[in-house]
């Protein structure tokens, strides 16, 4: 027998859910207005970009971005993800050139770098958070 005024389960899993949704919506629409995901965006492809570029150069070399914004990056499968905690939804992500098998098992993670140096030294590219002696 049901009674009035009684709340199921299934009606709270439907709340909970939708509560979600809201908070989900909420905040995509907040980051598209303040411009936060384009800016993750653009990082990531700028980041891309240079190491696509240095695996064209032929001989060594290094390339230092501080232009990260505070943002965490994160290095896996060859792709770049920018963002600010490691769970959000939001993600800069982009895709760039093979650089080496280290990448294919290990996620390569820099918490809010001030600055990132991806370099190129007899066709291994590496990225690190310091300047590499090529010598």
């Amino acid at each position: 027998m049901k009674k009035r005024g009684q709340a199921t389960l299934w009606f709270l899993i439907e709340l909970i859910a939708a509560i979600f949704i809201i908070y989900m919506a909420v905040d995509i629409s907040l980051a598209l207005a303040k411009g936060i995901i384009f800016e993750k965006r653009n990082i990531a492809r700028d980041i891309s970009m240079q190491i696509n570029t240095l695996s064209g150069l032929p001989g060594d070399g290094y390339i230092i971005n501080k232009n990260l914004h505070g943002y965490s990056l994160q290095f896996f499968e060859n792709k770049v993800s920018v963002f600010e905690v490691d769970d959000e939804p939001l993600k800069g992500t982009h895709s760039f050139v093979t650089i080496g098998p280290d990448l294919k098992s290990d996620k390569l993670i820099f918490e809010k770098p001030d600055q990132i140096i991806i370099s190129k030294k007899d066709k291994d590219i590496t990225i690190l958070d310091t300047i590499p002696a090529l010598s």
